[in-house]
């Protein structure tokens, strides 16, 4: 092997907006990418957008690097009840011929979960008026509904202030 390449859902539309979005997961992913280049393998993490963008650019990516690990990265969309591969198969019908689980990596069912689980940080952003009682209360916020943290979101900030989710 001579490197990773993490081809990841979300960043939105923009080159802007990717390459935030890089900065944060690069962060993130600080220990994983030293462990990469202290093996001397090259490091490649590509936001690529919506998340059939992204299998897309996993697929391409599979087809022309054999020398690399090739991973996936999106949200799980749902709960997830067996293999990675197998529940993007029968969600997206995606054709996962061939690529092993071990490539294959799901997020929350959404990223807003992430958002929720900083009450904190949402309260300091919104100033007094953020209404708080209105996100979810689970420990685990994976098993709440995608719909139920994104309506949760909304009236949690309605009367906060213009900022909006």
């Amino acid at each position: 092997m001579s490197g990773i390449a993490i081809y990841m859902e979300g960043g939105g539309n923009t080159s802007a907006t990717k390459a935030a979005l890089r900065q944060g997961m690069d962060d993130f992913l600080i220990g994983l990418k030293n462990s990469a280049r202290a093996k001397s393998w090259h490091w490649k993490l590509v936001c690529c957008g919506g998340r059939d963008q992204a299998f897309n650019a996993f697929k391409n990516a599979r087809n022309s690097n054999s020398s690399t690990i090739v991973v996936l990265l999106v949200d799980s969309e749902g709960p997830v009840n067996g293999r990675p591969c197998n529940h993007l198969i029968a969600r997206d019908s995606w054709d996962m011929a061939g690529v092993p689980d071990d490539d294959v990596f799901l997020m929350v069912q959404t990223m807003e979960a992430w958002i929720v689980a900083d009450l904190g940080a949402l309260q300091s952003y919104y100033g007094q008026r953020f209404g708080g009682n209105a996100l979810p209360k689970a420990n685990d916020l994976d098993t709440v509904s995608k719909i139920d943290v994104a309506n949760a979101l909304d009236q949690a900030t309605r009367r906060a202030t213009p900022k909006g989710i």
